[in-house]
């Protein structure tokens, strides 16, 4: 799948690689900006706008109406939302649109039509990947989030399906007595881990001095990044000592037998995501299916709000109050 693979025989070939990757962390393209931007003119109908697009063909023509492609109506709150076994997120209410919720929305994923095609086509990838690892209802498609950076509702929880691959992964390494794959897997993700950490400080250093809140805002996606490299490593190892995960005994989260050798990476598809310049957010039950959550930068961050500092003490009462 895809044309990105976060991983090289070369060690320092790797490491560029990776650094490569952090430098470019939530960085899409955005060539058709002015083309967008002049083909919505003045309207603030966001259903118009969207179509139009479309009719000036400057988004494909399945883009209106598609039935795998929903926007995300904005804050997405997770507090109601059930984790069934597995490690996917069960919403109580979910409200979503065939269109983007704002003007803004439109331009940021419609200035880069390649890009999104590509991180979709990842996402797919992804959740058929995991369904090779635990049960999965039927492909829905991908509801896309879009976000300022500023914006206090990016997602901050980890994937809980690729948390408990990773730490069955290297139980497993350990279980088998694989003291060598477990160091080799060690110093790697340690080599991994800075090379990523490197151009991810490249990226954020980048942003203006004024947003420092948005830097942190964005810290928990980071995490996911170096956490999609992390369980990357681990399942090359296990491929390579050929384990054969079996099905735990817990009595309400069985997983069937998985032979590594027969099994598809998951995480190369969730860093190719990233290669994109967007952003994974989860897998989701939605209207009977399994979605993935994808989250775009928001192209319009010069509304970002300048810190305010309040003035502290006590009000002084006018004379004679």
């Amino acid at each position: 799948m895809g044309d990105f693979i976060p991983t090289r025989p070369d060690p320092a070939e790797e490491a560029v690689a990776l650094r490569s990757l952090g430098a470019g962390f939530l960085a899409p393209a955005r060539d058709a900006e002015a083309a967008v931007r002049a083909a919505i003119g003045g309207t603030k109908n966001r259903a118009a706008a969207w179509e139009r697009l479309s009719t000036r063909g400057l988004t494909p023509n399945d883009w209106v109406e598609h039935p795998e492609r929903r926007f995300v109506v904005e804050p997405m709150s997770a507090q109601k939302d059930r984790v069934a076994p597995g490690g996917v997120r069960v919403p109580i209410r979910l409200a979503t649109f065939a269109h983007p919720p704002s003007i803004e929305g439109a331009v940021t994923l419609a200035s880069d039509v390649e890009g999104v095609r590509k991180a979709e086509a990842y996402a797919r990838e992804l959740v058929g990947r995991y369904a090779a690892l635990i049960p999965l209802a039927p492909w829905g498609g991908v509801l896309w989030r879009v976000l300022p950076s500023h914006s206090r509702y990016w997602p901050a929880e980890s994937d809980p399906i690729e948390s408990d691959l990773r730490f069955r992964l290297r139980t497993a390494l350990l279980s088998a007595g694989d003291e060598r794959s477990v160091r080799l897997l060690d110093a790697r993700t340690d080599a991994g881990q800075e090379a990523l950490g490197l151009g991810l400080a490249d990226r954020f250093r980048a942003l203006d001095a004024r947003w420092v809140q948005a830097r942190y805002g964005l810290f928990g996606v980071a995490d996911d990044l170096r956490n999609a490299v992390r369980t990357t490593f681990a399942f090359e190892a296990a491929q390579t000592a050929g384990l054969i995960l079996r099905d735990e005994p817990y009595p309400f989260n069985r997983r069937p037998v998985v032979d590594f050798r027969a099994v598809a990476n998951p995480s190369v598809a969730k860093v190719g995501v990233y290669t994109c310049g967007y952003a994974f957010h989860q897998v989701r039950a939605h209207e009977g299916a399994t979605w993935a959550v994808l989250v775009a930068p928001s192209i319009d961050d010069r509304a970002m709000p300048r810190a305010t500092v309040r003035p502290s003490g006590r009000r002084r009462r006018p004379a004679g109050g």
